[in-house]
């Protein structure tokens, strides 16, 4: 007999991915009880085959419920991804030790745009023309979000696990940003 205690590991899952798209606990909750209420959830979460599924519900209903506020992100993030300044990774001593808050915390501090654009494309597997549907957005968009939230990721990853100061270059020269 399926328990809720097996379904724990699944539906922390789904919560973590609702909670890192719309980084709120109250909300990614929400989400995850309407999902799991609307399809006989218990049973779709015990099985490989419909846990896939459940999770793209998962995701597609976080979005919907954050969509103004990534449209309201879009526009800014195209800004910031012309931005000239690149990071020197060469000089970030970044660890395989991260904890899972620590990414948690890297990952809420990108905008939420660009960290939508991130999760989907990145750590869902889904490709810019999906993602781009979703957020309802274009391909350049996605791509550029994309792009600022793995530069965020790296910098915020960075500050975490490290006590050198972060390394930029501007056009070639090197600054140091403490």
């Amino acid at each position: 007999m399926y328990t809720v205690e097996d379904a724990y590991g699944p539906a922390s899952n789904l919560y973590w991915i609702a909670f890192l798209l719309t980084g709120r606990s109250e909300l990614s909750l929400n989400v995850i009880l309407e999902v799991l209420d609307s399809e006989n959830g218990l049973d779709l979460i015990s099985s490989p085959q419909t846990l896939p599924g459940v999770r793209t519900r998962v995701i597609i209903r976080a979005l919907a419920a954050i969509r103004e506020e990534v449209s309201a992100w879009a526009q800014q993030a195209a800004l910031q991804s012309s931005d000239p300044t690149v990071l020197s990774l060469s000089s970030w001593p970044i660890g395989p030790n991260i904890t899972q808050a620590q990414l948690e915390e890297a990952i809420l501090d990108i905008d939420v745009f660009s960290r939508c654009a991130l999760l989907l494309t990145v750590f869902e597997g889904l490709t810019v023309d999906e993602a781009a549907e979703l957020l309802y957005s274009n391909r350049e968009m996605i791509d550029c979000g994309r792009e600022g939230g793995l530069r965020e990721l790296t910098r915020n990853l960075s500050s975490i696990t490290s006590d050198i100061p972060l390394r930029l270059e501007r056009m070639g020269e090197p600054a140091l940003l403490s």
